[in-house]
This record gives structure tokens, C-alpha cells and sequence, in this order.
């Protein structure tokens, strides 16, 4: 039961076979303390089915490690909600790797906030697809950095409409005669 569940130590839960992790109901999954959920190791996280990574409340999701979100799969990560997207950290977006952003779809990458999308790296932002640049919201893309924004590809950038193009403004450098992208300040 999820009162049994939740008496066990993070030590106790640690040591659930991967088997035995792989079974537990969203009902027991979602009983699950903070403290727990951060006692499974990577291994166990991987084994825990879609419907048990939805189950989890997004408080639990805001506290889980970089690592462990990095080691969920392209379809644990999209079980996500909006909600659980939101509650990301930068450091947590910051780990997820260049498959797991480009697997996002639009609702759930404009669920993250402008300091999540500051967070992402060059890697991550050339994964994006033409259809998750071409959803952004103007404050996200102004929110990327210029390292990231060099990253994203040109077919991606050629999908930008007016109001994202608007949201970074075009100027020319005294030094050079090639526009520079400049965030809004």
C-alpha cells in the first residue's frame, strides 16, 4: 500500500529492484516522499512506466536531480505535464539532453519559463526542431543566449515570425558590418 510505501527508509527504497520498481501502481508512485523519489537511483527512475512519471507530483519532479531527469526517456519525459515542465529548474533544464528538448512538444517548452531558457546550452538549442522555434514565445527566444541562438539551425530560424524577430533586435556593430543578434535589456 502507499502508506507501507511510505514508511520505508530513502535507504529501503534504494535497494527496490528495478523489477519491483517497474511495478509499482501510479498510486503508489505518486505517495512517494521528496525524499524518496530522490533515493532511486537513475536505473530505477528508467524503469518506471509513462503513466507513474505522470503520477508524480511536480513538486517531486522540481526536486528530482539533473542526472536523474537526464536518465529518463524520451517518453518518460513527454509523460510529463505542462505543469511538471514549469516547475523545472534551470540546472534541471540545463541537463536534459539535446534528444529529450528536441522530443518537447510546443505546450510543453512554452511551459518553461525565460530563466529556463536562458539555461539551455548550444547543444540544446541546435536539437530544436523547426516546429518548437517556430512555437516559441517572443520572451523565450530573447531569453536564449547568443552562444544558443548561433546554435539554432537556419531552417528553424527561417520559421521565426515578426513578433520573435522583434523580440531580438538587429544591430550593427561598430566594429563589423555584419548584424549581431543582441538580447532586449
Amino acid at each position: 500500500t502507499s502508506t507501507q510505501l511510505g514508511a520505508l527508509t530513502t535507504t529501503q527504497v534504494g535497494s527496490i529492484s528495478t523489477t519491483a520498481v517497474a511495478e509499482l501502481t501510479t498510486t503508489l508512485i505518486g505517495g512517494l516522499k521528496s525524499t524518496q523519489l530522490g533515493a532511486l537511483s537513475t536505473t530505477q527512475l528508467g524503469a518506471l512506466s509513462t503513466d507513474a512519471i505522470a503520477a508524480l507530483s511536480t513538486r517531486n519532479v522540481s526536486l528530482l536531480p539533473g542526472a536523474s531527469l537526464r536518465s529518463l526517456s524520451t517518453d518518460q519525459l513527454q509523460a510529463l505535464s505542462t505543469g511538471h515542465m514549469a516547475a523545472l529548474t534551470s540546472a534541471q533544464v540545463a541537463a536534459l539532453s539535446s534528444a529529450q528538448i528536441a522530443s518537447l512538444d510546443t505546450a510543453d517548452l512554452n511551459a518553461l519559463g525565460t530563466a529556463q531558457f536562458r539555461a539551455l546550452g548550444s547543444a540544446q538549442a541546435a536539437a530544436l526542431t523547426v516546429g518548437q522555434v517556430a512555437a516559441l514565445e517572443t520572451a523565450d527566444l530573447a531569453a536564449l543566449s547568443a552562444p544558443a541562438l548561433r546554435s539554432v539551425t537556419t531552417a528553424a530560424l527561417a520559421a521565426l515570425g515578426r513578433a520573435q524577430i522583434a523580440a531580438r533586435k538587429c544591430r550593427r556593430s561598430p566594429k563589423r558590418s555584419s548584424p549581431a543578434w543582441t538580447a532586449h535589456t
